[in-house]
């Protein structure tokens, strides 16, 4: 357990100032400073378990290979001028830091020893702060880049009729990468995808139920193509809702985003820990 948190550390440090570089690079000087900071917490607790290894079991932890869950061409592109917006940086901490959360926190739950257990809750109990703090950079991030066919709804109908779009077309795509994973073999994720676009259409049922504005524009979108896509497609609506639940004005508009923030967050985390952390298997 300490060579894996202790390579985890020394992984999340490296990131995070690769990060602080492009950020510096790209003229946003406040989150370069963020990522700065955050690699430095990252390099202070690989120190801080080192010493513990030293101190609990008489040497040093033999680190072992970790990676971080990066976007796709983002290592063959790391030397060149690959642009990482500010958002997309914060998507790819926040997700990492909930890796680390989730393998701790597996790890606290699953101990047979005190020593393990309470080793994991500290680690665990710092990975959730991480997110925490990511998170919300990651929505100041979003506000700026946002899509620009956002419009913020000022009335609860308009509100539900965008719920209503987002739904459904998230509930399509889910099943179409359901039907694509099933013929490639993965049943499991085929099952599991297959479930989310349930629960999706009866969202979107309900919005239409409780007062949709007509009729529903149907939103465009890149349909997703991986496991990945799917779960980016997660964290659009979730990230839609929050923003209109952060924002709104109107009590009827505020009290429903935030019902649908909450159903979207439980897709989200149901997927991610269906789907396992890659460090602990599902």
């Amino acid at each position: 357990m300490l060579a894996v948190a202790t390579a985890m550390e020394d992984e999340a440090g490296r990131r995070y100032r690769q990060m602080a570089e492009r950020m510096r690079l790209q003229g946003q000087q406040t989150l370069a400073a963020l990522f700065i900071f955050l690699a430095g917490i990252e390099e202070r607790h690989a120190a801080q378990l080192r010493r513990r290894s030293e101190h609990m079991i008489g040497r040093l932890p033999e680190t072992a290979a970790v990676a971080w869950e990066l976007p796709e061409k983002f290592e063959e592109e790391e030397g060149r001028s690959y642009l990482l917006t500010p958002y997309t940086a914060l998507a790819i901490a926040v997700r990492n830091e909930d890796r680390a959360f989730a393998f701790f926190a597996y790890l606290a739950s699953h101990a047979t020893t005190p020593a393990i257990r309470q080793l994991a809750e500290e680690l665990a109990k710092d990975e959730l702060e991480h997110a925490a703090l990511l998170r919300r950079e990651r929505r100041r991030a979003w506000r700026k880049e946002r899509p620009r066919d956002f419009v913020e709804p000022v009335e609860v109908h308009s509100f539900l009729a965008r719920v209503a779009a987002i739904e459904t077309f998230s509930a399509k795509a889910h099943r179409e990468l359901s039907t694509k994973l099933g013929r490639e073999g993965h049943p499991f994720e085929a099952t599991l995808f297959e479930k989310i676009a349930g629960d999706e259409e009866r969202c979107a049922a309900d919005a239409v139920e409780q007062g949709a504005a007509a009729p529903v524009r149907p939103i465009e979108g890149v349909r997703p193509e991986t496991i990945r896509d799917g779960l980016r497609l997660l964290e659009y609506a979730f990230d839609q809702y929050a923003e209109i639940a952060e924002r709104a004005n109107d009590e009827a508009v505020l009290s429903a985003a935030q019902e649908f923030q909450r159903r979207a967050l439980e897709r989200l985390a149901y997927a991610q820990g269906a789907i396992g952390d890659p460090l602990v298997g599902r």
